[in-house]
This record gives structure tokens, C-alpha cells and sequence, in this order.
């Protein structure tokens, strides 16, 4: 057990010299990227680079209601006949999923 011990002290003296500073690395831009590639369609996402804990969400008003298409399926529903409205319950659904870890949590 001793010599299993020294050889665990040997591995964490070497770990602390071989690890390298994470440089330029942005949580928060990154989040903000992967948001804008899901849902670039239907908002759009604003935040404070230089600081700050919100992260701001403005649909688009043209997404809001729309004629009725294949290809917008996806993040809308049937609102009346031949309309689409904006799912915004799906869209912030997976915005907490693709968000976890970083958001806390979601204000309508």
C-alpha cells in the first residue's frame, strides 16, 4: 500500500507541472453559438461579453405566425387552418437542454 501511495504522490507532482492554462475560453460564447445554430430562424440571442448573468431572447416577429410548411414544422404547431404558431415552449425546452450546466433557469 505504501509503495501504490508514493506512486499516486509520484503522478499528482508531475500532473501540476504538465497542465496547461486554458486561454481564451468563453463558456457563455459558446453557449450563445450553439443557440444560434439550433434556433437562428426564430430569435435571436443577445448577452454582455463583458459581464453580467443574463442571457436576453427576441423572437422574430415574422416566425411568430406563419402559413403552413413542411420545412417550419419543426418549431411551430397548428394554429388555425393552414397557420402556424411559434412553439415557444419547445423552443426554450431546448434551450434548457442544450444549455445545462450553464443556465440556471428560464423567465418568461
Amino acid at each position: 500500500m505504501n509503495v501504490r501511495q508514493r506512486k499516486m504522490d509520484e503522478m499528482r507532482k508531475t500532473e501540476k507541472t504538465t497542465m496547461l492554462p486554458v486561454v481564451d475560453f468563453d463558456p457563455i460564447d459558446d453557449l450563445i453559438y450553439n443557440l444560434n445554430s439550433h434556433f437562428h430562424s426564430v430569435a435571436l440571442f443577445f448577452y454582455n461579453k463583458y459581464g453580467g448573468d443574463k442571457i436576453g431572447i427576441k423572437w422574430k416577429p415574422q416566425e411568430l405566425d406563419v402559413p403552413a410548411k413542411i420545412s417550419r414544422c419543426c418549431l411551430h404547431q397548428i394554429s388555425e387552418c393552414s397557420r402556424l404558431s411559434l412553439n415557444k415552449a419547445e423552443v426554450l425546452e431546448g434551450i434548457r437542454l442544450i444549455g445545462r450546466g450553464i443556465v440556471k433557469n428560464i423567465i418568461h
